[in-house]
């Protein structure tokens, strides 16, 4: 047995770590990062579930020959089966390590049990990735069944060389990786209903930033329409230039036809005063005649008794 000392990490504190980025890209942007000098653990929301990045770093004491990244689940339930994502490539830097050639040396990926209760069995191993060290651009999912019980999943990363004497891996270098968090972990305080919250948390987020990259979409369609409005906007203002101009032009007209009304106005009432003074002449005269023509006929009746 392995004694393990380990800081009871609670819930609130794997949530409190999540910090959001505005997402631009397709490419998904980690929740979370934590790093050391030999590690960084990335904390990702993919298809509805939350994963680890772990990235082992290439390190002379440990595995030299290039980065190792892992691919685990955060949670799962007792006895199910997972999957595990190993990346790896050769960086050529480093040829050997420890006196031995790198084409001689393999990488492998297992597990050896549940921590629990701070303590995890070593007496159990079981190994179900192996990869040659000179491997470029190495990549593979691998399906994992979970041991029974609850607790931590406890990976086993090793560098090793085969000895064909005695049919069994030579370990040069070997580390245990706290990963997926099965069932509950006591260690932890952490559960299913700890996870679902935590997922529920990070799905409201994720809606947030959906709805902001639709807004974004929407305020970069306004933006690229803005040129065009403006374009419109002047159109616009010359058309208004334009009326006021007609529109100064035609009250400049109508106070032309408004002086030439009021003249010919004046020059009517003139001429209305001339037609009253003709009809008072007009009617004077033929007052005169009709009073000529009276005293002719009583002259010519006169004239004709006589």
């Amino acid at each position: 047995m392995r004694y393990v000392s380990l800081r009871k990490i609670p819930l609130l504190i794997i949530i409190l770590i999540l910090y959001f980025t505005i997402v631009a890209e397709a490419k998904p942007e980690p929740l979370a990062r934590i790093e050391s000098p030999w590690a960084v653990r990335e904390l990702y929301y993919i298809n509805g579930t939350l994963w680890w990045r772990h990235v082992v770093k290439a390190y002379v004491t440990r595995i030299p020959f290039g980065d190792v990244v892992l691919w685990y689940p955060v949670y799962s339930d007792p006895s199910s089966t997972i999957n595990i994502t190993v990346e790896y490539s050769w960086t050529e830097k480093h040829q050997s390590a420890f006196g031995i050639p790198v084409y001689n040396y393999y990488i492998i990926l297992g597990y050896t049990g549940l921590l629990e209760d701070r303590w995890f069995p070593t007496n159990r191993e079981v190994y179900f990735a192996e990869i040659p060290a000179i491997s470029k651009n190495f990549r593979k999912t691998y399906r994992v069944k979970l041991p029974e019980g609850e607790g931590v999943l406890v990976l086993i990363l090793a560098l090793v060389t085969w000895d064909t004497e005695y049919k069994e891996y030579c370990f040069h270098t070997c580390f245990y990786i706290f990963s997926t968090i099965v069932g509950y972990s006591s260690d932890l305080d952490f559960s299913k209903s700890d996870y679902d919250k935590a997922l529920s948390v990070v799905e409201s987020y994720e809606n947030l930033l959906k709805e902001k990259e639709e807004y974004s979409v929407l305020a970069e369609k306004f933006s690229s329409e803005i040129p065009m409005l403006k374009e419109k906007l002047a159109d616009l203002v010359k058309e208004v230039d334009r009326f006021n101009a007609t529109k100064q032009t035609l009250l400049n007209e109508l106070n032309v036809v408004n002086a030439e009304y009021s003249a010919l106005k004046s020059n009517a009432s003139v001429l209305e005063n001339k037609l009253s003074e003709l009809k008072l002449e007009k009617k004077t005269l033929l007052a005169e005649i009709s009073d000529y023509r009276f005293k002719t006929i009583v002259f010519a009746t006169a004239s004709v008794v006589i």
